[in-house]
């Protein structure tokens, strides 16, 4: 603990449901552009996978949460000694002790499961952020783009050709809406991400959610937009999809996952599925949306930059090695 902050019990707290609202003010203070609602913090905690151990605490000043630790396993990469750590202060209140009382906190929280890595994410929008990662011992792992299309000034039409040429292949594009009658579109939806999502560059290796979990967290999400979560099919099968999501806190909408099954690829699916679900996005309104991807996934990074996508700060995510012998079994 800092010599200089004395941590009393109106300062560090246990979460409570009570702080959705405090912590959603703390993230747009420091990330106005990326910020979650209040709802949307709430949603995703009470939609957490039943194995996930996690834990959080604030900070107060006056009734005011100016600072929170979170330390939670990774679902989707799942090992009971990897955790996913984020210490976060409020701009007005850094450079006081607190970002350090934080994290020495979490690190006596994590003890009693014998970590062996811990895992976080910062960005180029965040100097602090790096630098405290950095003095902390971790170590940039991946690397993500964060790119931008303004789709008011996106022309479907300029992309038509590629949209054509996919469906004299016979591939056809539907949307979950135009899909959810199906008795089976909910399961082969599953069998298509997870699928597609091993081929995603995870830092560690990927663990597939079980079904009845993943898709009540999908069709209960209040982000989630049916016309706008598109799929390929050949004749009955899926084979690629393209996803948006709301947003509740900025005119932008989220790009979620784009894919293809390996057998698919090099066809131009993946492109036209981007054009197709970017038509939409446009007809509807939608002013502009925002992506990311490992700067390693060189295909779809190319198929945005043609599309008209422009980079923004980088996002990394950093990893702190405690027991390299137990990483690498």
């Amino acid at each position: 603990m800092s010599a200089n902050l004395k941590v009393t019990e109106n300062r560090l707290r246990a979460f409570t449901a009570d702080h959705y609202e405090g912590m959603a003010e703390l993230e747009r203070a420091l990330y106005p552009d990326h910020a979650s609602s209040a709802a949307e913090m709430r949603f995703s905690d009470e939609h957490k996978d039943p194995k996930v151990t996690w834990g959080r605490w604030v900070w107060l000043e006056e009734d005011r949460i100016v600072g929170r630790a979170d330390f939670s396993q990774e679902a989707y990469s799942f090992h009971p000694q990897r955790f996913w750590v984020q210490v976060e202060v409020h701009p007005d209140f850094q450079k006081r002790g607190i970002g350090r009382a934080l994290w020495e906190h979490l690190q006596r929280e994590l003890e009693p499961f014998d970590p062996i890595k811990l895992q976080t994410e910062t960005g180029e929008i965040h100097p602090a952020g790096i630098k405290f990662a950095a003095n902390h011992g971790f170590e940039k792992e991946i690397e993500e783009i964060e790119s931008r299309l303004d789709l008011t000034s996106f022309e479907p039409d300029e992309f038509g050709d590629s949209v054509q040429k996919v469906m004299e292949q016979g591939i056809v594009f539907r949307s979950h809406g135009e899909l959810s009658h199906r008795e089976d579109h909910m399961r082969r939806l599953y069998d298509l991400v997870t699928t597609i999502d091993v081929d995603v560059p995870w830092p560690d290796p990927y663990t597939k959610p079980e079904y009845e979990l993943w898709s009540k967290r999908m069709l209960a999400n209040p982000n989630l937009l049916p016309e706008g979560y598109m799929v390929a099919l050949d004749c009955k099968d899926y084979v690629g999809m393209s996803n948006l999501w709301n947003a509740e806190t900025i005119p932008d909408v989220w790009t979620g996952l784009t894919g293809v099954l390996r057998e698919y690829r090099g066809r131009g699916i993946a492109m036209a599925l981007k054009v197709v679900v970017l038509e939409w996005a446009k007809e509807a309104g939608i002013l502009g949306t925002r992506t990311w991807n490992a700067e390693q996934n060189v295909g779809m990074r190319g198929i945005n930059a043609r599309l008209g996508f422009e980079a923004l700060p980088a996002w990394y995510t950093c990893a702190k090695i405690i027991k390299q012998e137990e990483v690498q079994k």
